[in-house]
């Protein structure tokens, strides 16, 4: 599903250049759960943002089913993060003044999907994560794991093939830390491709493979059993 060829990214210029990815190459097939480690300002994030057509690299390239991201242009890549992929980050970004089914719709409603089709899909999507209940409470009202679940629900509203995650337990307890992971390969299981950065590694050592970065260079690949 995603080649990355060959890919470095460089931030700034001069003396204040920083190079963040080198020469870095990767394979990710439909279906697999890949954990991808590393200290920080390793590259890990940098990475997942490239993979996910969130930013461009300085040199080589990143294609998903055969197609080269960085020729899609702004229209191409808005439909492809919009339809494809999904997301889930540290930070939350739940519009704080909407209810909770308006925050998952959002991205029907750039979609341009229709206002049954977005209510059907919006409401499936919440019972996925276990939020039917809270459908009509404000975002701000949701504990951690809650605004979490509403995350990632809003991530399948436009039922994506990938699920891309960075550092999506940072702002939880261990307790909806384990919840949010155990949702998340649930959804693997479904046949979602998950994708995750993650500095915790026992999380990294339930993933199928583990993809470890130092100084912008991957330095492991391994399947984990």
């Amino acid at each position: 599903m995603i080649q990355v060829e060959r890919v470095t990214k460089r931030y700034g210029t001069g003396k204040g250049a920083f190079t963040a990815l080198r020469a870095v190459s990767l394979a990710i097939k439909t279906g697999e759960r890949v954990a991808i480690i590393g200290k920080s300002g390793s590259g890990k994030s940098t990475l997942l943002h490239l993979m996910a057509g969130l930013d461009t690299p300085s040199q080589g390239s990143v294609t998903v089913d055969s197609r080269n991201i960085g020729t899609l242009g702004e229209g191409g890549l808005n439909q492809l993060r919009n339809r494809t992929f999904g997301f889930v980050f540290q930070q939350f970004f739940l519009q704080p003044h909407l209810t909770v089914k308006e925050n998952v719709l959002l991205p029907l409603k750039i979609g341009r999907v229709g206002r049954r089709g977005r209510e059907a899909r919006t409401l499936e999507a919440l019972a996925r994560v276990g939020l039917s209940d809270k459908a009509n409470n404000r975002a701000t009202d949701l504990s951690g794991g809650e605004k979490q679940r509403a995350c990632i629900a809003r991530a399948l509203v436009n039922e994506p093939s990938m699920i891309f995650c960075d550092e999506p337990t940072g702002n939880l307890d261990t307790e909806n830390g384990a919840k949010i992971i155990q949702l998340l390969f649930d959804l693997n299981q479904q046949g979602i491709t998950v994708i995750i950065v993650t500095h915790d590694r026992d999380i990294a050592q339930q993933c199928g493979r583990i993809v470890e970065l130092k100084d912008g260079r991957i330095v492991s690949d391994r399947r984990v059993a």
